[in-house]
């Protein structure tokens, strides 16, 4: 995953084809221009810098007709860090404030799809309440079909604000794997949640509550930050924040299927959402 603790913006001047006389037609692939790229590093500014003019010659390359690797792609998590539980685990602020959990290890499926059934996709759907009974009977009945506990591999299970939050025990596949887009799809998960583990490279759980939730004013977070202006005024934002959310939880702990062995990184993700609190889910 590419979190990294320096990033660097490096731009470059348009190709010539970029750009033509006023009325000559151009094609699609000559208006594609390379302008910037980040890049990225836990070393320096400098060795950031390579690493954006490392990407940018991907693109140039890929442009030019040459075959890239899906796997060897991964897109940039630009979020402030807040605490490396370990170099494939890191808690970052995502772009409207929230603390979230990336792992490379640690495996967790979002389950927010509307269970209908005929009658209801004509005449409305279940509410939230009943949604989230109908996916915790699915995934009980999905996780026992596959066998899953045979193979050692287990499931913790969440109710969050609109559905079920999964994480998978035991699992030893990584986030851009087949086996991992198998399961996910067993499992029905939210397809955009599963596109995202493949092109960031991780596992990502959101640890604290969303600002519009707690009737608390958005934002949107750019960083690096563009001025210290924006910095300072995250930084006022964030203290308001975290007074706010000491009254609401971001998901509650329903059960558990097959084993769920000690992993420091669940007890992490379960106090920082307050999954045993009783709070208001948000």
């Amino acid at each position: 995953m590419r979190i990294f603790d320096y990033w660097t913006k490096v731009e470059l001047p348009a190709p010539p084809n970029a750009v033509k006389p006023p009325g000559q037609r151009t094609s699609r692939k000559e208006r594609i221009s390379i302008h910037s790229a980040y890049g990225g590093s836990n070393v320096s500014i400098e060795d950031a810098q390579q690493d954006a003019m490392q990407r940018l010659a991907n693109v140039a390359a890929k442009i030019a007709g040459s075959e890239l690797s899906v796997e060897s792609y991964e897109a940039d998590i630009r979020e402030i860090i807040l605490t490396r539980l370990s170099e494939r685990t890191i808690v970052t602020r995502n772009r409207y404030g929230a603390e979230v959990l990336n792992s490379e290890d640690v495996m967790f499926m979002d389950h927010d799809w509307i269970h209908r059934t005929l009658w209801e996709c004509f005449f409305g759907a279940p509410n939230h309440t009943e949604n989230k009974k109908r996916a915790l009977n699915f995934i009980a009945k999905r996780y026992a079909k596959l066998d899953l506990a045979m193979q050692g591999i287990g499931m913790r299970l969440y109710e969050t604000h609109k559905g079920i939050r999964v994480i998978v025990t035991g699992w030893k596949y990584g986030p851009k794997s087949k086996e991992t887009s198998k399961l996910m799809r067993e499992f029905r998960t939210d397809w955009l949640y599963s596109a995202l583990c493949r092109k960031q490279g991780c596992y990502r759980a959101r640890l604290t509550p969303k600002p519009s939730r707690m009737k608390y004013r958005t934002i949107k977070l750019k960083f690096p930050f563009p001025t210290s202006e924006a910095e300072n005024f995250l930084l006022q934002w964030v203290k308001e924040y975290d007074e706010k959310r000491t009254k609401f939880a971001t998901c509650r702990f329903v059960t558990t299927l097959g084993s769920s062995p000690s992993n420091p990184v669940i007890d992490y993700h379960d106090q920082h959402t307050g999954a045993f609190s009783g709070l208001k889910l948000a």
